[in-house]
């Protein structure tokens, strides 16, 4: 993903290195046909994590992830703001046509 070990042109990743074969998911399963925990995933990602630790490009990449968070977290309170200002203009709404029924009443009278 990141690309962190040196060497200038990024490495391939060869299917059977990022995918569990179907072997491997068939053989995964218990006696009683329940899915045992798969760790190759894991693994993958513990070798990652030792890449990084060794790279020069570390810091950067923990910046990286970092802005990202803070990208998500700044949407996340976007969408909130939108949410809430829509609560706002349908609660003003309610209270215009509750007013609007009421002078009604009043004029029918």
């Amino acid at each position: 993903m990141f690309n962190f070990g040196g060497g200038g042109s990024p490495k391939k990743n060869d299917d059977n290195e990022s995918r569990p074969t179907t072997s491997s998911r068939s053989s995964n399963k218990g006696e009683d046909g329940i899915k045992l925990f798969d760790s190759s995933a894991l693994e993958r990602a513990a070798k990652a994590a030792k890449q990084l630790e060794t790279s020069k490009h570390s810091g950067d990449a923990v910046n990286l992830a970092k802005l990202q968070e803070a990208t998500k977290q700044k949407e996340a309170e976007t969408e909130r703001a939108k949410y809430m200002a829509m609560q706002q203009e349908l609660g003003i709404k309610k209270v215009h046509e509750e007013e609007e029924a009421a002078k009604r009443t009043l004029q029918n009278k």
